[in-house]
């Protein structure tokens, strides 16, 4: 059986602050198989952005820094731990972008208003290859037009603001895509798009995926959005990885309470009972209980959830850290 494309083994990622350490991702782990999509999904604060960013080597500098674990890639030349490398180095820089191409959350705040589109691809074409600028050039204009923006010769001269949020995210996605990555991160890449052209993204994302072979790590707090991409399911929560599955799993057996509280809190068409919403928030990271993350808004929580926070793997396909699964786990 081949190496994962992508194994996050207990990584974990603290922030320096004035006011101490904020323990943003703990002892998490996953893997992502070549041309398989990962969902990651959870509410705002449960460390899915955090633990993009660990992966990419893109925390802020001097205050969040990877504190153990590993982050294997087997994407270049041979298996590199990420987690190993300076962040500021050649290896990494040559892996950001040019192994693993990552779509951040909100386009506005990612594309420098100064610089007009084409420009700013160029740019990121010419740090991973020896093209002149005319040819770099082109090649935007030919990334432009994969992701679907139309006129894309004449959509290259213009700055950000002249476009839509969906161009600006389809021009995030052709600017990730511009050195031929074998991974995509793809943080929230619909957040700030209605839902026609969620539904465009999404599609664009699944194809480019198939065409190019690449893997997906797709990190959103919409589980529909899971539904229709994702092959397998990683379920977070204050920092902690809580359930880990496969998408159809994720809807026919959620195993996490945590899991069952975030499908209660779907809206759908023709669903006639109440919306049962989660109690309660994400509390702050400095916040964390010494037990189960999740127990003080589980409803089904139990002493032993309060003291010691518990692993169990149900199956091959499963593992869930929830005590009511103490006995199948222990099988």
């Amino acid at each position: 059986m081949s190496a994962p494309l992508l194994e996050v083994t207990g990584l974990t990622t603290h922030y320096r602050l004035p006011q101490g350490t904020l323990r943003a991702v703990e002892d998490v782990s996953f893997r992502i198989e070549a041309g398989e999509t990962l969902g990651v999904v959870g509410e705002s604060g449960c460390g899915k952005s955090v633990t993009a960013r660990s992966v990419m080597q893109l925390l802020p500098p001097r205050i969040g820094r990877i504190v153990a674990g590993s982050i294997v890639f087997d994407g270049a030349e041979e298996p590199v731990d990420i987690a190993s490398l300076d962040p500021n180095g050649a290896p990494m820089r040559a892996i950001r972008g040019g192994g693993i191409g990552m779509i951040f959350q909100e386009p506005m705040t990612s594309l420098n208003p100064v610089y007009t589109i084409g420009e700013q691809i160029v740019e990121a074409i010419r740090c991973h290859g020896d093209l002149s600028k005319k040819e770099a050039l082109a090649r935007a204009v030919e990334l432009l037009g994969q992701v679907g923006i139309t006129e894309p010769a004449s959509r290259v001269r213009q700055y950000p603001h002249a476009f839509s949020g969906g161009m600006r995210q389809r021009a995030m996605i052709a600017m990730a895509l511009s050195a031929g990555p074998k991974l995509l991160i793809a943080d929230e890449p619909t957040t700030a798009v209605d839902v026609t052209v969620e539904a465009q993204i999404l599609e664009l994302i699944d194809e480019l995926k198939r065409e190019r072979g690449m893997s997906v790590m797709l990190i959103t707090h919409d589980l529909n959005v899971i539904g229709e991409s994702a092959d397998r399911v990683v379920v977070m929560y204050l920092g902690r990885v809580v359930e880990t599955t496969t998408a159809r799993r994720v809807f026919d057996a959620p195993a996490h309470p945590y899991t069952r509280g975030l499908l209660g809190s779907l809206p759908a068409i023709g669903r006639r009972e109440r919306l049962r919403p989660i109690q309660g928030s994400v509390p702050g990271p400095h916040e964390r209980p010494p037990g189960c993350p999740f127990a003080p808004r589980c409803s089904e929580a139990m002493e032993i959830c309060r003291r010691q926070p518990p692993t169990f793997r149900i199956d091959a396909e499963t593992s869930v850290a929830c005590w009511l699964h103490e006995e199948a786990g222990g099988q």
